[in-house]
């Protein structure tokens, strides 16, 4: 199963997604030139897609595991200075659902 979040701009989702947390896009689609777009874009072993038709259902949510997450926050702070900010809090653990 892979996550489908909604986008309103290809513009800021690229800038966000791509530009920002360094996704790259596997493949995009429209229907026609303007209209709205479908896109993939994966980074490491993360991906999703993006769809910027307005029915597309929001919010989405994910929860992924990071490993490193003082160097994923290095890395984007270097293209967003103080962009990001880790704090600590009491340990939760996800539990394990049935996937349907």
């Amino acid at each position: 199963m892979v996550p489908v979040f909604g986008i309103d701009s290809y513009e800021d989702a690229v800038a966000h997604y791509v530009e920002w947390l360094g996704f790259k896009i596997d493949w995009e689609w429209r229907q026609a030139p303007g209209q709205p777009v479908v896109m993939a874009i994966s980074r490491d072993e993360v991906a999703f897609m993006l769809n910027e038709h307005p029915d597309t259902p929001r919010p989405c949510q994910v929860h992924l595991k990071v490993t490193d997450i003082e160097g994923l926050a290095a890395e984007w702070n270097i293209r967003r200075p103080g962009s990001v900010k880790i704090r600590i809090g009491e340990p939760y653990e996800f539990p394990d659902l049935p996937i349907s």
